[in-house]
């Protein structure tokens, strides 16, 4: 019976033990800013101006679905205009999804469109429909860039106004002498934070943050994470330690 218990005793400290573990992982995740382009609508038709900082943060454009009712008969332009603190710095711009139903000739009657971009092609460039020219991480020009979302009420339709649209953006270094303690760098040399590794987007633009031998367990946790997981490890052999030698003295004290 005494073994009985100690056997249960040691499972409850293993089973513990992982629900630390596992929840210490998934801490390691953390979620975009969320921006939603709807929020920045302007009669000026000028760009919202925000600082991104030159440390590891990850930046999200989104639409809001369905299109919201306070948009008035001039319809909706809204830009968001980033740069980094240090000009040294810049941006990749990684397109997720896009679902912006095409108007009634195959045209972009509401859309998307992006300013900076180190691809000429895609400055400027009204994007809608259901596909992206481009699916990897697009870097900039320099230290900032423009996204501008265009909603033309009068063409908004009951099929159309569930528009959807998601593109994520972070501080990148194109210099690996300028690359931020931490940082994971990428086979074409651009440098990313390490929680956008392994997360099923392409961000590095070559697919490298993506691959297999890259997204092995042990190369996604952080020196905190790492730390933690030791300490809790250390705890277990001591606890292992405790109940084998409480068993031990059980056993002997019934042998007398």
């Amino acid at each position: 019976m005494k073994t009985c218990v100690c056997s249960h005793f040691f499972g409850l400290v293993l089973l513990l033990a992982s629900v630390i573990l596992t929840t210490t992982v998934a801490a390691e995740i953390t979620a975009y800013t969320d921006y939603y382009l709807e929020d920045h609508c302007s009669s000026s038709r000028s760009a919202d101006r925000y600082r991104a900082r030159t440390e590891a943060q990850s930046i999200s454009f989104r639409l809001k679905s369905p299109l919201q009712e306070k948009l008035d008969e001039r319809g909706c332009r809204a830009g968001l205009s980033f740069s980094t603190l240090n000009e040294t710095y810049g941006f990749l711009v990684t397109p997720v999804s896009i679902d912006i139903p095409r108007g009634p000739t195959n045209s972009c009657v509401n859309f998307i469109w992006f300013d900076g971009l180190a691809e000429d092609e895609l400055n400027g460039k009204r994007l809608c429909g259901d596909t992206f020219p481009k699916t990897s991480a697009i870097p900039t020009k320099g230290d900032r860039f423009t996204i501008w979302c265009s909603r033309d009420v009068a063409h908004i339709t009951a099929s159309s106004s569930m528009q959807t649209f998601q593109s994520n953006t972070f501080v990148t270094s194109p210099s690996e002498a300028e690359c931020p303690e931490s940082w994971r760098r990428c086979d074409n040399g651009a440098c990313i934070e390490p929680r956008l590794w392994c997360d099923r987007i392409d961000n590095c633009g070559d697919g490298s943050d993506e691959d297999e031998a890259n997204c092995a367990p042990s190369t996604v946790l952080s020196i905190p994470g790492i730390v933690i997981i030791a300490v809790i490890v250390v705890l277990v052999i001591i606890a292992i330690g405790a109940i084998v030698y409480v068993c031990r003295r059980r056993r002997a004290y019934r042998a007398t």
